[in-house]
Parts: C-alpha cells; sequence; structure tokens
C-alpha cells in the first residue's frame, strides 16, 4: 500500500489518497476529541472510497445537471409568460380606461376580476373616474351655464337652458327654479325638467307665498333667509321646516334634495332647486358648493337678462319717445352729420330718413341762420353751455322755409369726451303764421278803433265844418242873390260857393274812407275826376317827376265819384314815392277798350264788353316779383315806418271790385311799375251841370226854422224869407217848442238841425207831434251817423237837408213837401 498524502493547512480533516492493488483510493481524516473522563488516546477516524467510484458519480452530474438546468429555464419561461399574461390583460383593461377618460367617456368601469392586487386596482381606478365623471360634469355644467350667461338674454329661454345643462350633466331626477311674482308676492315655476304632467300641473296650481322666515316653509327660508339645504333625507328635516313644506314634499315624491338661493349683490332673485325621487348616493358639502356656484350664475345671468330686458324696454321706450315725439328730434354728431332722426322731423322737413341722414346740419339751416347754429354748437363743444335755446329757420326740400324752435345739448361718455348732440326741433310755422295773423289781426283791430277814433273825430269835424261852410256858402248865395247878375262879385261869390262845394266833397271823403258814410254810386264820367287829381297831386310832386296824360274816355260808369278819386289819387301817390329819388316819368292813361273773351278767361271777376281803362305808370323802382301777389294784402307795405300803413292798395282793390272792376298791376325791378283798373261802362246820359241861374220854387206859407247856432238860424230865416215864406228862426229847441205849444196852427212847415244842446232834433219832433201830429218837419244836419234816410222816414220826418244849405235844395225840398202836404 502506497500512501500519498496531499493536505490543506489549516484544514479540519486532512486528505489524502492511496493504492490498494492498483485501485487508488481518495480519503479524509478527522481526529476525535474525547473529553477526560476518557482515558485513552485520541481517536482518528478515516473515510475512504475508490477514485474511480467517486469520479463515476461526478461523470453523471455533468451530464443531469446542465438537463436540469435547460429544464429549469424553459419551466422558468413558461411560467414568466403565464405571469406576465395575466398581468398584462388588467394593465390593458386599465389603459383602455384612461383612454375612455381621455374622451370624456366615464361611464365604462374597468372589469377586473382576479382577486388580487390588480383587482384592487382596478377598484381604485374606477373609484377615481367616478370622481373625475363628477367633477367633469360639474365643470361642464359651470362652463355650459356660464356661455349661457353671455349668450342669451332672454330669461325664459336662458332659464330653460341652464335646466336642461343641469339634466344632461348632473345627477338629479328633476330640478327647478322659481322666481318671485311681486305682484302677489310668491314665487312660480319659472323653468323645470323631470316633473310629471301631473306634478307640473300642481306646482302651476299652487304659488309658493313668502311667508315670513320664522314660519320656515322652506322655499321662504332659501329665498327671504337666503339659506341653502342639502338634505339626502326629508325624515331629517321634519322638525327644522313647516308642516306644509314637508306636505309638499311628500306629495311630490322627494326623497333627496338641494335647495340654493340664486343671490345676486346680496338681492335675493329666485330659487334653485334639485331633488332626486330615490335612494342615491350620499349628497355632500361638494354637490351644495357645486350648485351654490350654478345658483350663483344664475343669478349673474339673471340679473344679466334683467337689465337688458330693462334696457330694451327703455330702448324701446326711448324709440318710441323718439320717433312718437311732437316734435322733431336729432341726434347729430360732433361734424354736424345727422346719425338718427325721428319720423317727425322728416316729415316737418319733406326728406326721407335716407336723404336727411346724408346731410348736415348747416344743409337744412337758411343762410341767414348759419351763424346761430355754428356758434352754439362752438360753445356747448368749448363747455362755456350745457345747452341753447334759439328761434330758427331751417330749409324744407322744395326750397320753403320752417320756422323752428330748437333746443340741443352735448353728450359725452364716461371719459367725458363729447359723443353727440341731441337736437329737440319743434315747427313754429303755424306758430309764426298765426303770430303774423294776430299781429295783423291787432293792427287791423288797432287800425279799426284808429279809424273807429277818425270816424267819430269824422263826424264832429263833419258837423262843424258843415255848420262852417253853410254860414259861408249861405251868406255867399244870399249875397248873389241882393246883386245883379253881372254884378263883378257875382264871379268873386260863385268861387266861394265852389270851394265850399269841393270842401263838401273834402268832408265826404273823409266820412267815407272813415267808414261813417256808405258810398253813392251814379252814373259818372271819370275824365274830369282825372283831371281834378292831376291837378292837385302835380303840386305835392318834385320837379323831378313829369307828368304824362293821354285822357281821351268820355264814357260812363256807375261810381262814387269820392272814391274814384281816392283810387286815383292812391295809384299817383303810390307812383311819385317809387319816383322821389331820382325822378321820372308819371304817365295816366285814360281810355275806351273792349274786352273780349279771351281776356275775361284770364280774369273771371269781369265780363266782356266795352270797359274804361284806366293806367297809371311809373317809371320807379318796380316791385319784386315775389311779393307781388302781396301787395294788395292788408297792411303789406314795403315803406319805411311812418311812410305807409299798407291798407292804400287794399282799400283801393276793395273799392273797385265793389264798382265790379278788376286791378292788374305789371312791374319790372329797376324799370318801373303800371297799375291798370277797368269799369264798365254804361249807356246812360249825365246830365251836364248847368251854371246858368235856375228859378227857384216860392212859397208864403208860414215856417219855423230851428238851429242852435244864431249864424245858421239867421240864414235859413234869409233864403226862405227871400222865397217868399213867412219865417220864425230860433236857435233854442225849447222856446221853439213853446212857441207851437202856445200857437199849434201857426205854422205849415218846421225844419229844424238834428244835433242841438238840451234837445235834439228828434226828441224836439216827437214832442212837436204830440202837440200836433199833422205838421210837417224837415231835419237839417252836419252829420249824424245813426240817422239815416230810412230810419228819418220810419220816424215821420218829411225829408233830409245835409249841411252846408245849397239855397237850390233848400228851396226845392221846402216847395216839395209843403206841395205833398197840401195834395
Amino acid at each position: 500500500m502506497k500512501k500519498m498524502v496531499s493536505n490543506t493547512k489549516g484544514s479540519l480533516a486532512p486528505k489524502f489518497s492511496w493504492k490498494y492493488e492498483n485501485d487508488e483510493y481518495l480519503a479524509s481524516s478527522w481526529k476525535l476529541f474525547l473529553k477526560p473522563r476518557f482515558l485513552m488516546p485520541e481517536w482518528t477516524i478515516v473515510l475512504s472510497q475508490m477514485k474511480i467510484d467517486l469520479l463515476s458519480h461526478l461523470r453523471n452530474f455533468t451530464i443531469i445537471f446542465p438537463l436540469v438546468v435547460l429544464l429549469s429555464l424553459w419551466i422558468v419561461v413558461i411560467l414568466s409568460m403565464v405571469y406576465i399574461r395575466r398581468s398584462l390583460v388588467p394593465l390593458a383593461k386599465l389603459k383602455e380606461g384612461t383612454q375612455r377618460i381621455a374622451k370624456s367617456d366615464f361611464n365604462s368601469p374597468v372589469a377586473i376580476t382576479s382577486g388580487d392586487e390588480f383587482e384592487d386596482l382596478a377598484d381604485s381606478f374606477n373609484t377615481m373616474s367616478g370622481q373625475l365623471n363628477r367633477q367633469f360634469k360639474a365643470l361642464s355644467t359651470v362652463a355650459e351655464i356660464g356661455n349661457a350667461t353671455t349668450t342669451i338674454l332672454d330669461i325664459s329661454y336662458l332659464l330653460n337652458t341652464e335646466m336642461n345643462v343641469i339634466q344632461k350633466y348632473l345627477d338629479f331626477d328633476r330640478g327647478m327654479i322659481l322666481l318671485p311674482q311681486k305682484e302677489e308676492n310668491c314665487l312660480y315655476n319659472a323653468a323645470c325638467y323631470g316633473y310629471s304632467d301631473e306634478h307640473k300641473e300642481y306646482l302651476q296650481q299652487n304659488k309658493f307665498y313668502l311667508t315670513s322666515v320664522e314660519q320656515k316653509e322652506i322655499f321662504s327660508l332659501t329665498f327671504k333667509g337666503q339659506k341653502s339645504f342639502v338634505v339626502n333625507d326629508i325624515a331629517e328635516i321634519e322638525k327644522g321646516v313647516a308642516k306644509k313644506s314637508l306636505e309638499f314634499m311628500k306629495e311630490m315624491n322627494v326623497h333627496s334634495f338641494i335647495y340654493a338661493p340664486i343671490v345676486y349683490e346680496k338681492k335675493s332673485l329666485g330659487v334653485l332647486t334639485l331633488e332626486n325621487t330615490i335612494a342615491k348616493r350620499i349628497l355632500t358639502q361638494t354637490d351644495l358648493d357645486l350648485i351654490m356656484g350654478i345658483a350663483s350664475q344664475t343669478a349673474v345671468s339673471i340679473f344679466n337678462a334683467m337689465s337688458f330686458e330693462k334696457l330694451q324696454e327703455s330702448e324701446e321706450r326711448f324709440k318710441k319717445a323718439f320717433d312718437s315725439a311732437a316734435s322733431g328730434v336729432a341726434l347729430i354728431g360732433i361734424d354736424g352729420r345727422f346719425l338718427e332722426v325721428n319720423t317727425q322731423l322728416c316729415h316737418m322737413l319733406g326728406y326721407t330718413d335716407e336723404e336727411i341722414l346724408i346731410k348736415t346740419l348747416s344743409d337744412i339751416t337758411h343762410h341767414d341762420d348759419q351763424d346761430i347754429v355754428v356758434d352754439s354748437m362752438k360753445q356747448m363743444l368749448d363747455g362755456a353751455i350745457p345747452s341753447t335755446w334759439y328761434e330758427r329757420r331751417c330749409l324744407h326740400k322744395d326750397g320753403g322755409v320752417v320756422w323752428t324752435f330748437i333746443s340741443s345739448a352735448i353728450l359725452y361718455d364716461n371719459a367725458g369726451h363729447p359723443l353727440y348732440f341731441i337736437y329737440h326741433i319743434q315747427d313754429l310755422t303755424e306758430k309764426k303764421k298765426a303770430e303774423e295773423e294776430r299781429e295783423k289781426l291787432e293792427i287791423q283791430l288797432r287800425q279799426s278803433q284808429k279809424m273807429e277814433s277818425v270816424g267819430t273825430l269824422a263826424g264832429g269835424i263833419a258837423h262843424d265844418f258843415n255848420n262852417i261852410l253853410s254860414a259861408i256858402m249861405g251868406n255867399a248865395q244870399l249875397s248873389q242873390m241882393d246883386l245883379s247878375t253881372d254884378h263883378p262879385l257875382q264871379q268873386r261869390f260863385e268861387q266861394i260857393i265852389t270851394a265850399g262845394n269841393r270842401a263838401t266833397d273834402l268832408i265826404k271823403q273823409i266820412l267815407l274812407f272813415s267808414r261813417q258814410s256808405e258810398q253813392e254810386l251814379r252814373p259818372i264820367q271819370i275824365k274830369p275826376v282825372v283831371k281834378e287829381v292831376l291837378n292837385l297831386i302835380r303840386a305835392s310832386l318834385p320837379a323831378s317827376i313829369e307828368i304824362r296824360k293821354e285822357i281821351f274816355s268820355n264814357s260812363t260808369i256807375v261810381a262814387d265819384p269820392t272814391q274814384i278819386h281816392q283810387i286815383i289819387m292812391n295809384f299817383c301817390t303810390n307812383a311819385g314815392h317809387a319816383m322821389q329819388e331820382k325822378g321820372g316819368i308819371l304817365e295816366v292813361n285814360l281810355i275806351d277798350v273792349e274786352l273780349d273773351s279771351d281776356f275775361v278767361s284770364q280774369h273771371p271777376d269781369i265780363n266782356p264788353g266795352p270797359h274804361v281803362m284806366l293806367s297809371v305808370k311809373d317809371t320807379g323802382y318796380g316791385i319784386p316779383s315775389h311779393i307781388l301777389n302781396q301787395i294788395f294784402d292788408p297792411f303789406f307795405t314795403t315803406k319805411k315806418k311812418g311812410d305807409g300803413t299798407g291798407m292804400g292798395l287794399s282799400v283801393v282793390h276793395g273799392i273797385v271790385k265793389s264798382h265790379h272792376g278788376i286791378i292788374t298791376v305789371d312791374s319790372t325791378p329797376g324799370k318801373g311799375t303800371t297799375f291798370t283798373s277797368y269799369f264798365p261802362v254804361v249807356q246812360t246820359e249825365i246830365q251836364s251841370d248847368n251854371k246858368t241861374k235856375k228859378h227857384l220854387p216860392t212859397g208864403s206859407e208860414t215856417i219855423l226854422f230851428i238851429d242852435d247856432e244864431p249864424v245858421l238860424a239867421e240864414i235859413g230865416k234869409n233864403m226862405l224869407a227871400s222865397l217868399g215864406y213867412t219865417v220864425m228862426a230860433k236857435n233854442d229847441s225849447i222856446e221853439a217848442l213853446e212857441m207851437v205849444k202856445a200857437e199849434p196852427g201857426r205854422f205849415h212847415l218846421i225844419i229844424t238841425d238834428l244835433t242841438m244842446p238840451q234837445m235834439e232834433g228828434g226828441e224836439l219832433a216827437e214832442n212837436i207831434w204830440h202837440i200836433r201830429s199833422d205838421i210837417p218837419i224837415i231835419i237839417c244836419s252836419g252829420f249824424n251817423s245813426k240817422m239815416t234816410a230810412g230810419k228819418l222816414k220810419e220816424m215821420g220826418f218829411k225829408a233830409l237837408i245835409m249841411k252846408p244849405i245849397s239855397m237850390e235844395i233848400m228851396a226845392q225840398t221846402v216847395r216839395r213837401v209843403l206841395d205833398e202836404i197840401a195834395s
């Protein structure tokens, strides 16, 4: 046996090999430690095995171990694939869940029932998804309601839209918005969703009256007390609200609810109610916060809608007031252009809206009033005045003038910048016409009063003047009777009498002008009247005016000579006034003309046939065409104040018409004017004035002559005495009455003045007729407007002799009356 030792230092079991019969053995040895009680040497244990046998196990291991490792690897791979597969499916489901969430689909939960961590993860995921769903719906609700708030301004449509949004996103069975009805102090259902028709009818029939907060009506608490409620079961609040409210909620099948006040700036605008009829998830403070936020948005939207509604109503009222205003209203830009106008202004100026909106204020303003408009706008823009009031003339579309009264103001924005002017324009045209008419009437009234005064004065003058003329002309006539016909003084007395007659005609003109006498129409020739006027007018015209005349007509017309005199005098006076500065030619023509149908067709106020044409032409400054049709209007004049009243041509026009004639006028500014009048001719011969002495009728009767003027009484006595009558003259009416009483049958005729002191002629006559009713009485008067010929006849007077007394008229009248009585 051969021993080979191979050991490692420090090894607990020394190893060695040995051979036996060519077989090599491998061995290891261990020494045994024995306690001291074992009294023996140390023991060594040796383990040995043939080397070949030991290595055969190792060879088997090198073959089996890789196989085992490879198999293990396959098992590990298979197990890993199974595990991975089991892990990926839940993960895929979780991935799909996240993708659905990304697409806002929160209604499909992740279904994992693995019973491990993945199932727990899926449950957590689904819980998170539910929370996200609620938050998404809340945000969507808030966003859509916010959008509605900014875009919808109709309250009804707005509230119904909010209800639809809440129904779409929030998990409540039904909802309602209650608004106050101030007239009845209650709340009414303004919008709702989720209610059955039966419940809607119930809500419509029942009104939620706003009682005091102390009565604990739930809607009053919410609205008046601005208290919110979140209740998961109405049993929770049985002791906190009124019995009536509980009965209502039970009637409506309410299980859980949230009631929130709709409040804007501390003012309650309504109540938002959301309800569930069955048990659902627990309502939390988060839900209440969301609903309060929605209620707050609703409050803003209601306030905006109400404000817009009020604004619309205000604008509508403004528009109606703007368009329906009795006066014109306009908004005018700072540059003077029209921005907006109402119908009345368009009607006032004759424009359409489109036509006037392209114009400026200056375009419609009369050129003489432009400065007023410009200055007022400038002062307002400068801040000197806040507003203006003034009258100005506007221009109508047809070019006419529209008188207006304007009140204007300037409007500013919040920054103080001027925006535009607002103008109120009142049409004063009719008022101005009325004022002009009133002024004319006032002038006419003053003129009438003046004429009345003139008439009164003229009557007094006529009476006194005729008395004076009676004395002058009476004495002249008596003197002529005392002289021989060839006496040199006869001609002088005749001139006195002629002048007296002219003065008499002048008195008649004064009385006619003052309407104190009636016109005396009789057949006359115009020719001598024209000549007389030209003789009179020559002295009043300056030497620079030449008079040319062509007086050919000898035709007769029916006219009042005094009025014809007035016509010619007015024409000539106006012509002289038109030429007084530069001089010129005054041409007067009087000719016969035949008016044909063509002429008459243009002048319907006159008939065809023979007429006398009187024309007065001047070479003065002429009459402008735009006032030519006004010259015959009363009080119209172009003369300066004090130079004329505007009555002349108006009176002349009236006189010509009363004589069945017409007036035409032709004028060229700067060249002159021609007035032409036409009078119809009559085929009547005029008795020529015979200047030879006529035989005056005489008599021998006894006459009582009464006049308060001693001179006139004496003249009357002498005139009658010269005619052979026995005459008693008295200048006191009382003495005359006493004389008649003393000898009633003495007098055949009484002649008495009308106007006397103590007792007038009319009263005297009545007293005499009481004494003797058959005695004839003749009235002699200088003037009395009250005594007409008809009235005197009714009173019983036999005749009227006007002063100044003509010897011829006296003789003829006295003889005629006495002869009538005798017959």
